[in-house]
């Protein structure tokens, strides 16, 4: 077996309480032992169309939505495309569309779909997955990500499409979890279990099929021929929209202190050491193909 990020064969088995994952030695990607098929798709899907707290995660992550928009800039007279992969609700579709982007987004989750394209149309949604939607090829400026790299069943070919209908010159964004980070929390956990069961708190670890170091995800998008690749610390979530603590104001002041202590380490160590929960990942296509050596491929 190799990873599906860097190709490495040295692959470990590695116990997260009581299960098991795949860890690539090389790279650091940790990634689910049993095969990510079309029925874990399916039950994503049912998830993200009942339980999901969508308006107060939506309403959670504006500041995160301001920020990657002002990254990309306001569209210009041309009115530039965007595409937003596992778009959801279309919050962050409607954002875009007040800095006049053109607008699309693909959806796997039905009753997500249904809404959006009330407010978006029929055509500017595809209910399905990127590779059934079918664009054509350089069709967006910008293409977004933004925490649905873990789930998608082919990491590479994912971003491999992405690549293809991205434009020369254009821009990928990503937002995926930390794993360097999410480990952390796990053993934190574990060691204070008891006082955190007493307090009525959830776990504050997230381990999902597919879970990003920095390293994995660099060498994945380079080996696909991106250039210009940034990963940095995401600006955090407002709140505590999944409801981990009933005491809010904790929640607010620890992730106040993650993202300060994350980004004073990162800074520190010349932005080799990504601490942050999530990770934000900017790269770009060439504007030829003659300013990367790498050719595209999905491995």
């Amino acid at each position: 077996m190799k990873c599906p990020c860097c190709l490495s064969e040295h692959i470990s088995i590695r116990k997260i309480g009581s299960t098991k994952y795949l860890q690539c030695r090389n790279c650091r990607l940790l990634f689910a032992f049993d095969d990510i098929g079309p029925n874990r798709m399916k039950k994503l899907s049912r998830h993200y169309d009942s339980i999901d707290p969508h308006k107060s995660v939506s309403t959670a992550k504006k500041k995160f939505f301001s920020y990657v928009l002002n990254h990309l800039g306001h569209s210009n007279a041309r009115k530039r495309s965007i595409l937003d992969v596992g778009c959801g609700y279309g919050y962050f579709l409607e954002m875009a569309s007040h800095k006049k982007w053109r607008t699309k987004g693909v959806e796997v989750a039905k009753i997500a779909v249904e809404e959006s394209r009330k407010r978006f149309g029929d055509k500017n949604i595809f209910y399905g997955t990127l590779r059934e939607a079918e664009f054509d090829d350089d069709s967006f400026d910008a293409v977004t990500c933004w925490d649905v790299l873990a789930y998608v069943e082919n990491p590479a070919g994912e971003l491999k499409e992405c690549f293809r209908i991205l434009k020369n010159g254009g821009k990928l964004g990503i937002r995926t979890r930390n794993v360097a980070l999410q480990i952390l929390l796990y053993r934190l956990y574990s060691f204070f279990r008891k006082p955190l069961l007493f307090l009525d708190s959830k776990k504050p670890y997230v381990f999902n099929y597919y879970c990003y170091s920095k390293s994995s995800l660099y060498l994945l998008l380079k080996r696909l021929g991106y250039t210009n690749i940034q990963i940095k610390n995401s600006p955090l979530t407002r709140g505590d929209p999944y409801g981990h603590l009933e005491l809010k104001k904790i929640i607010s002041i620890i992730k106040y202190l993650i993202a300060c202590m994350s980004e004073i380490i990162f800074r520190l160590s010349n932005r080799r050491w990504v601490l942050s929960p999530s990770l934000l990942i900017w790269a770009e296509k060439p504007h030829s193909s003659s300013e990367t050596g790498n050719t595209p491929s999905d491995g």
